[in-house]
């Protein structure tokens, strides 16, 4: 029990942090989130001396170990190539720290949850997590209430991040609300369900993030098909949600809208406003076909990490980041690096279907096929926005769901 304790009180602190703004000590370093962060560490250490293992081997561990390798290997080719003036090795192990600590996190929880129950508790607490984003960010963009760093910028807000990290982080948990509406064993709770999803798509198109709406888009094809075909939704709800309820319910949440809301969708969703695709796409297009202009000077390995916003700069006078995930692991870490990024990506994907296909508990069928759908989206909107902060929540979603999985199946296999 004590694992869901510190993961809930991490929650807290990634709250307290990113949207409050709360800062523990003046002391880089020493934050309330990193402090509930070692904490959560600690009782790993205590499960593996417990269990007298570091952790559970899968392929998805392989996968992580193996591209965590690669990316540490790209420090030394940073320093050989010393494009990036200024380099320091203990900026670069901060560096690979920052990309580190989201993925630890998805160790500590799966090797840190021992029963059912408490992966259920887990879950929860990222529910309940993302219910107050959402309303965090509709109060905000309504002025109803101000939080720390939440703030309305040319019309646009977000729980957390910035709106493009946010809208993705929605599309990833949305299934999950979807299941709930659906599924749930009380009317109650179906209704509690269908408020929130209603709430947050109001707070995504607050977002104004397009690939967001895009990748909501493909959520919903992807879990009609999947819960469909597992025959927990029948062929007849699949046509009737994809041709009626999704455009319904975009509408009916853009209609209850605020104002300024509605005006950023027209203005951010109408293409005939764009000039022409770098218009239509922020920017995004120049970006990329630079980015792939840096990429084929280190094809194999790549310039090493932190190195595509000072590049662009160097190269091409324009400050920016990749806004595509799959484009900066690219460039940072060559063919190497994104296809064992896509590895991982896969081994999740596999995974998560790999138990809704086995186990003969319904519940877990549900969550499991709930996390696929998500994760599809999420995929599918990293081709538009890096994202950064919500990878904890991504990371720990996916321990929770892995884990639970892990479990049930053991137990049947030993009944």
């Amino acid at each position: 029990m004590i694992s869901v304790i510190l993961f809930y009180f991490f929650l807290f602190s990634f709250w307290a942090e990113n949207v409050l703004g709360f800062k523990l000590t003046s002391i880089h370093g020493a934050s309330l989130m990193n402090f509930s962060f070692y904490l959560m560490l600690m009782a790993w250490c205590f499960t593996v001396v417990r269990k007298k293992r570091l952790f559970e081997f899968n392929r998805i561990n392989g996968y992580l170990l193996l591209l965590f390798g690669v990316i540490a290997a790209t420090i030394p080719i940073k320093f050989l190539l010393n494009e990036v003036p200024d380099i320091t090795l203990w900026g670069e192990l901060t560096l690979l720290k920052g990309w580190l600590n989201p993925v630890l996190l998805f160790f500590i929880l799966y090797n840190t949850l021992d029963d059912e129950r408490h992966c259920r508790l887990a879950l929860f607490g990222l529910l309940v997590f993302f219910t107050v984003t959402v309303v965090t960010a509709i109060s905000a963009s309504t002025g109803f209430f101000q939080l720390g760093t939440i703030k309305v910028a040319q019309d646009r807000s977000a729980g957390f991040a910035e709106p493009n990290q946010y809208a993705a982080y929605l599309v990833l948990f949305l299934p999950v609300m979807f299941s709930g509406a659906l599924f749930a064993g009380t009317k109650k709770k179906k209704i509690i369900f269908g408020a929130l999803i209603f709430l947050a798509c109001i707070s995504l198109l607050i977002t104004g993030s397009r690939g967001g709406v895009l990748s909501f888009i493909c959520v919903i094809c992807v879990y009609l098909f999947a819960f469909s075909r597992k025959r927990l939704l029948r062929p007849g709800v699949f046509i009737l949600v994809l041709l009626l309820g999704l455009p319904v319910l975009l509408t009916s949440a853009y209609l209850v809208a605020p104002d300024n809301v509605k005006k950023v969708v027209i203005a951010r969703f109408d293409p005939s406003k764009a000039k022409d695709a770098s218009e239509l796409t922020s920017g995004r297009t120049i970006l990329w076909a630079n980015g792939f202009q840096l990429f084929l000077r280190s094809p194999i390995f790549g310039h090493g990490q932190g190195t595509f916003i000072p590049l662009m700069k160097k190269n091409f006078r324009i400050w920016g980041n990749s806004h595509n995930d799959y484009l900066l692991y690219l460039v940072q870490y060559g063919i190497i690096g994104l296809g064992l990024f896509l590895m991982v990506l896969w081994s999740l994907f596999r995974g998560s279907w790999l138990i809704a296909r086995d186990s003969s508990d319904r519940d877990l069928t549900i969550l499991a096929l709930s996390y696929f759908a998500g994760l599809s989206g999420l995929a599918v909107a990293m081709f538009g926005v890096n994202v950064m902060q919500p990878l904890f929540l991504f990371w720990a979603y996916s321990a929770v769901v892995l884990r639970n999985g892990q479990l049930v199946m053991q137990e049947a296999r030993l009944k």
